[in-house]
């Protein structure tokens, strides 16, 4: 249907969907609206329709928008005091090889041992993880404290196994890594259930090397989700 806008005003729609308008100028109060024939939507005085004002009901409209509120395509907000709806919380699954969480059993073990003769490898440190629990190990050390090593050279080789065999990228550290004071930082190296974990240097040549030779592993250990 369709209303005259310079003698009709456009108040709303009713039950049915059908648009109410009133004539332009009526007082608020005495306005009435009826449906006929022939497609005539705007009625008054007798015809018997529901009586309206025109303030209230364009201010109920605005309010029926109002609290309905499309909110960056996420959420639909209601009520009268809030101009939008908060964002949906980010769901934060936090890896217990990267963050300590309830349960976790930290680990500090730090051991030394004296050089071996050339060609004898020694073990320095090692650690047995608890049947039941995973871990990791984000940091370690070893050093040698006798004197005439040159770093680099090869005359002392460590390494880091799992169950004997060589962990990759830890397979030939022929330099000293950090410190008992100071452990060195590494990307977490994952460990599991009854894995033995061991820091070994191997005197591969210069008679004159005499010392002791320390290490350590720094990490965590955490129930294990399997």
């Amino acid at each position: 249907m369709k209303l005259n806008p310079r003698s009709t005003y456009y108040v709303g729609q009713d039950s049915s969907g059908r648009m109410i308008g009133v004539p332009t100028g009526t007082a608020p109060g005495n306005l009435a609206t009826s449906y006929g024939g022939g497609g005539n939507a705007v009625g008054t005085g007798s015809w018997g329709g529901v009586a309206l004002n025109q303030t209230a009901n364009g201010l109920l409209e605005l309010s029926n928008l109002h609290n309905t509120l499309l909110v960056n395509g996420q959420l639909i907000g209601t009520g009268t005091g809030d101009s939008g709806s908060g964002k949906n919380p980010d769901t934060v699954i936090k890896k217990p090889w990267l963050d300590a969480q309830d349960g976790a059993v930290p680990f500090d073990q730090q051991t030394a041992a004296p050089l071996g003769a050339i060609g004898t490898t020694v073990t320095i440190v090692s650690i047995t993880i608890p049947t039941g629990y995973d871990g990791v190990i984000n940091a370690y050390s070893w050093n040698f404290t006798g004197g005439g090593f040159v770093q680099g050279s090869g005359d002392l080789v460590a390494k880091v196994l799992r169950n004997g065999v060589p962990v990759r990228n830890y397979d030939k550290i022929l330099t000293e890594k950090g410190s008992p004071q100071i452990a060195r930082p590494i990307a977490p190296l994952r460990i599991y259930s009854n894995d033995i974990i061991s820091l070994t240097v191997t005197h591969v040549a210069n008679v004159m090397l005499a010392g002791n030779l320390i290490g350590s592993f720094v990490g965590w250990f955490y129930p294990s989700a399997s």
